[in-house]
């Protein structure tokens, strides 16, 4: 079973990686 922790860090590191092409 995947945690709500672990998937809230996947969601978090998908917007950061989101935010970082962006800003590119």
């Amino acid at each position: 079973a995947i945690s709500y922790r672990h998937a809230r860090t996947d969601a978090f590191a998908l917007w950061r990686d989101y935010t970082a092409e962006m800003n590119a």
